[in-house]
Order: C-alpha cells, then structure tokens, then sequence
C-alpha cells in the first residue's frame, strides 16, 4: 500500500513538471505568434502604400480592355475580310 502511494507521489511530481513544461511551452508560442501578427501587420500597410486598390485600378483596365478588344475586333475583321475576298 505504502509502495502505491509513492509511486502515485513520483508520477504527481512528473505530472508537475511536464505541466510546468507545457506551461513554459505555451509561453513561447504566445510571444511567437505575437511576432507572427506583428510581422504580417506590417505586410499588410506595406501592401496598402504599395500596391493599387480596386477603386482606383478601375478605370485603368476599362481603358486598357477597350483597347485590347478594339485591337482584337479590327484583327478578326481584317482576318474574315481576307477569307472573304
């Protein structure tokens, strides 16, 4: 009986410690991932100084996909006016 109440003591200790393991753990995986929130806050207002927003890219690409679209429209008609002929 004694024998089981020591060994049930020995693993109590081996518990603590591995809590105090996991505890320390924890910890460093909290400021980790505080550096993590940090460094992709810090993409982000990169992105927004570097790259264009939808707003003002709009009229951009309407002006640039009406001239595609015209260039391809005068090259499929020279091309059936050649099939014609």
């Amino acid at each position: 009986m004694e024998h089981n109440i020591n060994k049930l003591q020995i693993d109590m200790a081996e518990l603590k410690t591995d809590i105090g393991y996991i505890k320390a753990s924890l910890e460093k995986n909290d400021s980790a991932h505080e550096e993590i929130l940090k460094r992709i806050d810090d993409y982000v207002s990169l992105a927004d100084r570097k790259y264009v927003n939808v707003d003002s890219f709009a009229p951009v690409q309407k002006i640039v996909y009406g001239m595609v679209g015209a260039v391809l429209l005068t090259s499929l008609y020279a091309l059936l006016n050649l099939v014609i002929q």
